[in-house]
């Protein structure tokens, strides 16, 4: 007599799909477990897709993007599919926190149907080996919300080459190994 009705997914609301990717400089993907070198460039990128025709558009999402240390934090910002609407570029002092938290500007919808979120870092110099941890970024808005991971990696340490001799000088014959 009661008729309940469960929906999974309105079909007036816009899907997005959404993406996160760790790279290098040369473009290089970076996995679970890799190693990068100080001195390289590395970039944290969360690209939201707006798909389909819908009659409901993606209300601006806040972030909660950490900046894992000791990385430093260079440049990044939010830009849009749309070349009409202005990318929002992040402060210096939001890069200098451990998390930068802020709502974007703009809506996801049929005419600006793509987000990307870029921040970009420098790997410092370490003397030992050291492991930068696995971040999960959270997006969220009124009508929609995610969360993507990103994988832990490596920093190499700084090798210091040492090499030492015992006695001044050598005395070779002709064609005997050194």
């Amino acid at each position: 007599e009661n008729v309940f009705m469960v929906v999974d997914s309105s079909d007036s609301l816009g899907h997005v799909e959404s993406a996160a990717t760790l790279t290098k400089k040369d473009g290089q993907e970076i996995s679970e477990g890799d190693s990068v070198t100080s001195g390289e460039q590395v970039t944290y990128t969360y690209t939201f897709d707006y798909k389909g025709n819908s009659q409901q558009d993606i209300h601006p999402l806040t972030m909660n993007v950490p900046l894992p240390t000791p990385l430093q934090w260079q440049s990044g910002g939010v830009s849009y599919g749309d070349s009409s609407k202005a990318p929002e570029p992040f402060s210096k002092d939001e890069l200098a926190q451990p998390e930068i938290k802020k709502a974007w500007v703009q809506p996801l919808d049929g005419t600006n149907p793509q987000a990307v979120v870029k921040v970009t870092g420098i790997v410092p110099k370490v003397t030992s080996p050291m492991k930068v941890a696995a971040v999960t970024a959270r997006f969220f808005g009124d009508n929609y919300q995610t969360q993507l991971s990103l994988p832990s990696y490596n920093i190499q340490g700084n090798k210091m080459l040492k090499l030492s001799v015992d006695q001044s000088s050598f005395d070779l014959k002709h064609s005997e190994p050194a």
